[in-house]
């Protein structure tokens, strides 16, 4: 099972791939800048608000709906 640093530097490099110059990435960085690994409530949330960024709800409920994927 993955940690939530794992779970979240995974998306993390996801996010920087897909969207280098959106806010959430900008603001992600700000606060690992700081140089402490955040709580573990903190990097899951900010990994839920960048899976949904990435995979938004509708993209991942017709994916579940496809046997083949």
């Amino acid at each position: 099972m993955a940690t939530a640093f794992q779970e979240f530097s995974s998306a993390y490099d996801e996010l920087i791939k897909r969207f280098p110059n959106h806010p959430l990435t900008e603001e992600i960085s700000r606060v690992l800048s700081r140089k402490r690994i955040p709580e573990d409530q903190w990097l899951r949330g900010q990994t839920k608000r960048m899976k949904d960024l990435i995979a938004p709800v509708w993209v991942r409920a017709h994916q579940s709906d496809d046997p083949t994927a």
